[in-house]
């Protein structure tokens, strides 16, 4: 309700509809009460670390509900809608993980690659009728998901870092205006990776 407020207060016309992107009844509801839509930027995702040999089946199905099949309803439905007007913009968001890997997000890692490959594949499948499909990818962000990494680590990622700063959510949400405007009209099915040249 804080981003409505703000976008609201710039003089946007805001539509907000509060649901859970793991209900396909919910993600129906919404789309139903959607005017047309000319971009979707579908950034919800939950990250928990874990061992695979550690890896609860419950948190297992709730990464692989909320990252990679939630993701699937929403642009299938998100498609039909652009269809009316044969236009049309999806931002997926990737990970940095998903190319490199990481030790303890064996899971996480494999619902954002399917995430990448999806966006290659809809990239094909959504362009004939106008509709662009992208994935920006980041690395290190500060965010509710990076919130419980210590001191320590923060410290060795910025040193591994070419810029020397952790990333911002606004690095990201600029990056993102752009691959939605104009200007990106000729950009499609691509992995756009938001990392501050952390590995190089």
């Amino acid at each position: 309700m804080e981003t409505a407020k703000a976008c609201e207060a710039a003089g946007a016309n805001v539509f907000t509809h509060q649901l859970d992107i793991t209900r396909a009844e919910s993600v129906k509801a919404l789309f139903a009460a959607l005017p047309s839509l000319t971009a979707m930027i579908h950034c919800a995702g939950i990250m928990e670390d874990a061992l695979l040999a550690m890896s609860r089946q419950s948190v297992v199905d709730r990464m692989l509900d909320t990252n990679f099949r939630a993701t699937l309803q929403l642009c299938q439905m998100a498609q039909r809608n652009m269809l009316r007007q044969r236009k049309g913009c999806i931002v997926l968001l990737g990970s940095k993980v998903a190319s490199e890997g990481s030790v303890g997000q064996s899971v996480y890692a494999a619902t954002k690659g399917a995430i990448h490959a999806l966006t290659k594949s809809l990239s094909k499948e959504f362009g004939p009728a106008g509709i662009r499909v992208n994935c920006v990818a980041p690395g290190f962000i500060e965010t509710d998901l990076t919130r419980h990494y210590d001191e320590a680590k923060r410290e060795t990622i910025v040193q591994n870092t070419a810029l020397r700063r952790l990333g911002s959510a606004d690095d990201v949400a600029n990056l993102i205006a752009f691959v939605c405007s104009e200007e990106a009209s000729f950009l499609t099915g691509q992995i756009i990776e938001i990392d501050g040249g952390l590995t190089l």
